[in-house]
């Protein structure tokens, strides 16, 4: 039963939750290069996931289009930034610097510090990323 109430409650709230979140994300993103209002970053993001849906459903070559030029789009903003640091930066400072000797805080002071599982922050990536596990079992 429990299972039962995890899938449609994964179909109907969990899963919409999700992409509606990641379609207001990369709109509220693009209001950075285009002038939108709050309501222009809500159509933009419903129009982000009707173009998506669209292109999902006419058929898996235009849904596998529509990846690629994402992920070649995301690898080539990633490559150029990389790049642009190396151009732009200076080399006195960063990763080329002298090293900086820390020294590590008191043991009383050391309590003021939040652990890295303190933070309850986790990144999801792919939506889907779980339907493989469930497949394989």
């Amino acid at each position: 039963m429990a299972a039962f109430l995890f899938g449609w409650t994964r179909l109907l709230v969990i899963r919409p939750a999700l992409l509606g979140g990641i379609a207001l994300i990369f709109a509220a993103y693009a209001a950075a290069f285009v002038p939108l209002g709050d309501r222009g970053v809500r159509v933009a993001a419903a129009t982000a996931i009707a173009v998506l849906a669209l292109a999902n459903s006419r058929s898996t070559r235009w849904g596998a289009a529509v990846q690629n030029v994402s992920t070649v789009s995301k690898v080539v903003a990633l490559a150029g930034l990389a790049v642009a640091v190396f151009l732009v930066g200076d080399g006195r400072a960063g990763a080329f610097a002298e090293p900086i000797i820390l020294r590590p805080p008191s043991a009383l002071r050391l309590r003021e510090f939040p652990l890295p599982g303190d933070v309850g922050w986790r990144c999801t990536g792919w939506v889907d990323r779980g339907a493989h596990d469930e497949r394989v079992g």
